[in-house]
């Protein structure tokens, strides 16, 4: 039997309509695919106590298959890491840490950076996460590692969804996420396109002209959804630009939506600000925007060409992102890195 190329301890998912819910189960298909074995119960998705229990039942297995001197990789945040970490470290293994988000960037959290200082390895989202990384001394720069985007493991994964045509009198633009926090639809307004939000609706919000309420719909059915000809990505306080903490957070993370939108092929919609703006420049796979007044202008100018061009564009990615290449590639990298100690 083939040795494992690492272990983990999987746990239950409370929300399985959440990106982190998403993103972390989504991760644990593509290290087993890898070789990776995990030390506890199946993944589960259920959200009461029993849920709870479930969780407890195999981080107390997992401690109790801890390894020696192998590799254990942790997917963080996550609650009542500590004892797992330190057993990990006790027990002589190499331990890694795939950043799903830095609550510290957002809530200054200091607690969230211990872990990070004091694991083997990184696995972050960007260069630019792994720049903030480095400059505040969490880890020497050869130790960590980029995924440059999340992959998103969602069905079909061989054809296409169906995008409309690129029509100028009808542009259809998909918003995902949890609404309630996204203060600037109450800004949005528009005359010539028609957004698109997805997500659990907040009672806070008051849509203008051009947006509507499209529904909210499990994330392995999202994306059929979606019937748009763009997914935006865009957060803060305001339509100007990325303010307050939320919008601050988009300069340092590769959002889960984004590989979301990939994964149906549908082009993006991007802050120049953001973090995942090169990506997107570099592959051609959308537009960016200074703020979200440009974009009616930004897509009036397009031809039916040019949109047709960044939707083939979109394609390569796509099944990068459905095949769990992007997690693969980062493990490969650690791993080399990792058997040169």
């Amino acid at each position: 039997m083939k040795p494992a190329s690492g272990y983990y301890i999987s746990k239950n998912y409370n929300n399985p309509f959440t990106a982190s819910s998403k993103a972390k189960l989504d991760a644990e298909v593509i290290l087993k695919e890898y070789g990776y074995l995990n030390l506890g119960l199946s993944p589960s998705t259920i959200n009461n106590y029993l849920g709870t229990f479930r969780t407890f039942v195999s981080n107390l297995i997992g401690i109790i298959r801890m390894p020696v001197g192998k590799i254990v990789l942790f997917q963080f945040p996550q609650h009542n890491l500590g004892w797992k970490f330190k057993l990990a470290k006790l027990k002589r293994n190499k331990t890694v840490i795939l950043i799903h988000d830095i609550n510290y960037l957002r809530f200054k959290r200091k607690n969230d950076l211990k872990y990070l200082k004091h694991a083997d390895y990184l696995i972050c989202h960007n260069n630019k996460m792994k720049e903030w990384l480095v400059k505040e001394g969490i880890n020497k720069e050869g130790r960590i590692s980029c995924l440059e985007l999340f992959d998103y493991i969602a069905k079909p994964t061989v054809s296409e969804i169906p995008i409309p045509e690129f029509d100028k009198k009808n542009i259809r633009i998909a918003f995902v996420g949890n609404l309630a926090k996204s203060a600037f639809l109450n800004q949005c307004h528009f005359d010539f396109i028609k957004l698109k939000l997805f997500g659990i609706k907040g009672d806070n919000l008051n849509f203008g002209k051009g947006v509507e309420y499209s529904g909210c719909y499990h994330p392995e059915d999202l994306h059929k959804h979606l019937d748009s000809n763009f997914g935006l990505i865009w957060d803060g306080d305001s339509t100007e630009n990325n303010d307050g903490i939320l919008g601050e957070y988009l300069r340092y993370i590769s959002p889960h939506k984004l590989s979301m939108y990939l994964s149906a092929g549908l082009p993006v919609i991007v802050s120049e600000e953001s973090a995942v703006a090169d990506f997107v420049k570099d592959h051609k796979i959308g537009i960016t925007i200074n703020s979200l007044q440009e974009i009616e202008s930004k897509l009036l100018s397009l031809s039916e060409e040019d949109y047709h061009h960044i939707k083939n564009n979109v394609s390569p990615i796509r099944k990068k992102v459905l095949e769990g290449y992007f997690l693969k590639k980062a493990l490969k990298e650690m791993s080399t890195k990792i058997s040169e100690d």
